[in-house]
């Protein structure tokens, strides 16, 4: 009996969907820590293909992503669509023009990312997630976010970087 369910267990853990999240483009498996504490500033988008405030404001990570070495940055977008709505959410970032890498993931597993870092922030999209280059979880803003306010923010930590080294 124990045999027959630990069988039944077995099938039953395997038939659950893997948390793989894969680069959009070409379906190759990847991890968050690949794009994190690379010695830039990481900008994690989260966004999914049917979001009415992803589509009006994604264009502002463009803009930043456009200008985005000179903040020593990099945009990473992370569609929540899952391997189900591969094809939506490619014509997403085509729509969008989005020339940045775009990650394809499940909900529950971006969930656990976010919730790892920022416990009490809820899951929305449009969500931004910022790492330092040591990849240290510098913050989240859930709600569309725009270039001047990335810039804003890149200029600030620039000038605090400038205090630190007249010390």
């Amino acid at each position: 009996m124990q045999k027959f369910i630990f069988i039944i267990l077995s099938y039953c853990l395997l038939s659950l969907p893997a948390l793989a999240m894969t680069n959009l483009n070409n379906s190759t498996p990847v991890q968050f820590s690949d794009y994190l504490g690379k010695g830039k500033w990481t900008v994690l988008e989260i966004w999914s293909h049917n979001c009415p405030a992803c589509r009006k404001t994604m264009h502002h990570l463009s803009d930043f992503h456009a200008i985005s070495e000179d903040y020593n940055a990099e945009v990473i977008g992370i569609s929540l669509d899952g391997a189900e709505k591969r094809q939506q959410a490619q014509a997403f970032v085509k729509n969008q023009d989005l020339e940045f890498t775009n990650l394809l993931a499940n909900v529950i597993e971006v969930e656990q990312f976010v919730h790892q870092h920022a416990p009490q922030a809820p899951l929305g999209t449009p969500t931004v997630m910022l790492f330092s280059p040591e990849a240290e979880f510098a913050g989240i803003i859930v709600g569309p976010v725009t270039a001047d306010e990335l810039i804003d923010y890149f200029d600030k930590q620039k000038k605090a970087e400038a205090a630190k080294d007249t010390l």
